[in-house]
């Protein structure tokens, strides 16, 4: 008798506990936008690729109107440049010119947090991280 009713106790601890970090996980991803706060980007100023280690990229905060982009320039048919930071859909431009080369750019833009990022594994993280919040708590209706 006092086994099962250990065992009931343990099971329902589990499940407060798996309430309480899914609730948890939920808040993290979802609290932000909800605040309304700007978004939170990577900042990297222009690097030309092959030419020793691209600089470190920092947070900054973007304006209202503006979402986090990852641009490459390219050079004819080979990637030559990169840039990531903050930017306005009305800001880009198909070319640029730099050190007297006109280059061809190519933007990737997304609007949650640090989705600039120099790997993919890292922007879509905050999607993993959703996606298990959601099973965790509706797996267990």
């Amino acid at each position: 008798m006092g086994s099962q009713r250990k065992s009931r106790m343990d099971t329902h601890t589990r499940c407060s506990l798996t309430s309480i970090l899914s609730g948890i996980l939920c808040l993290y991803f979802l609290l932000p936008s909800l605040l309304c706060e700007n978004l939170l980007c990577y900042y990297s100023p222009i690097h030309i690729i092959g030419e020793g280690d691209p600089p470190q990229a920092t947070a900054t905060e973007c304006f209202p109107n503006e979402r986090c982009c990852q641009a490459e320039g390219y050079y004819g048919e080979h990637r030559a440049l990169l840039k990531r930071g903050c930017m306005a859909e009305e800001d880009r431009e198909d070319t640029m010119s730099f050190m007297g080369t006109q280059y061809t750019m190519n933007y990737t833009c997304c609007d949650w947090e640090f989705c600039n990022s120099c790997s993919g594994i890292a922007a879509r993280l905050h999607v993993i991280g959703a996606l298990v919040a959601a099973v965790v708590t509706f797996g267990n209706l």
